[in-house]
């Protein structure tokens, strides 16, 4: 019984160790979330990121439009921003935050912490490029939808 506890115990780690998101927040579903403006910096540190973004949001029936450095709050209810640290042109680590306008304010309403911690991650990250990993990303933010 002691062995088998044991054993049960050692999956458990192992399986909580690969888990490539430290963090998920999903969105509730709202049914005006069909359009999001997307913040991205002058010089991104991975050009394709956004790109995959807008894809992955496309996918799940979502339009957006992307605006450097600000978003104009008069006509972006709801807003993406994201950071992200790359090596070799593939997503390390990125936070994902999706925020509404409250009045003057963006309150959070989803966050997606990812990061690529497991050796199946990484190869699946290298056959799928930044895609896939956009799309395991919005996956898990907009599971709701």
């Amino acid at each position: 019984m002691k062995k088998l506890t044991l054993a049960m115990l050692g999956v458990l780690v192992v399986s909580a160790c690969t888990n490539n998101f430290a963090t998920i927040t999903p969105i509730e579903k709202r049914d005006n979330l069909n359009h999001i403006c997307i913040k991205e910096a002058k010089k991104p540190r991975l050009p394709s990121f956004v790109p995959s973004i807008v894809n992955s949001l496309k996918n799940k029936g979502i339009t957006s439009q992307v605006y450097v450095n600000s978003i104009p709050k008069e006509s972006c209810k709801y807003m993406l921003n994201y950071a992200i640290n790359t090596r070799n042109d593939v997503v390390l680590r990125t936070t994902i935050r999706v925020q509404e306008l409250e009045g003057d304010n963006y309150t959070k309403i989803g966050e997606v912490v990812y990061k690529q911690r497991s050796a199946e991650e990484q190869a699946l990250s290298k056959s799928q490029g930044v895609q896939g990993q956009a799309d395991r990303i919005v996956a898990e933010l907009f599971k709701n939808y």
